[in-house]
């Protein structure tokens, strides 16, 4: 039986066996290392420029267990629905969605449109719930301004062949 409480979140458990026959009984004391799943990570969005979402979070517990990975989900308010977005450097605690992909389908982000995300953390054990959190939303206030055109006098032309 361990002897911690639940919701602890050690994740090493002492635990008492009493082993008893017609001779008599012998006790004997083990410390069992038992994972869980992750707590649910807690994230801040914010905008770079207009030109894309970056997502930052700090790792929660790993519940005795390293988190193997991340799951993102993206929503824009107007919307109602949550779509998977793949992010590969989840590893450094960030990842960016660019503008193009929030966009496209499934998203379809127009401006002024509200987005939210939510994310969970996976380790051998399994997943932590999916986390929402009240300051993960932003919002898109319109396309980036169009880039000026390059000032000065062309000098000098380089042509390969």
């Amino acid at each position: 039986m361990p002897l911690t409480q639940p919701g602890d979140k050690r994740s090493l458990y002492k635990f008492k066996v009493v082993a008893q026959n017609a001779c008599g009984s012998v006790v004997n004391y083990a410390e069992q290392s038992m994972a869980r799943c992750p707590d649910v990570p807690k994230c801040v969005l914010s905008l770079q420029a207009q030109c894309s979402l970056m997502i930052k979070w700090g790792a929660p517990y790993n519940g005795g267990s390293q988190i193997t990975s991340y799951e993102f989900e993206i929503e824009t308010a107007n919307y109602g629905r949550f779509a998977p977005v793949v992010c590969n450097n989840g590893a450094q605690n960030e990842c960016e969605v660019s503008m193009d992909t929030l966009r496209a389908h499934p998203f379809q982000l127009r401006t002024n449109d509200n987005i939210n995300v939510r994310m969970k953390a996976c380790n051998s054990v399994g997943c932590s719930q999916w986390g929402d959190t009240p300051h993960s939303r932003v919002t898109v206030q319109g396309k980036p301004p169009a880039m000026s055109q390059p000032k000065g006098t062309i000098t000098r032309a380089i042509t390969t062949f």
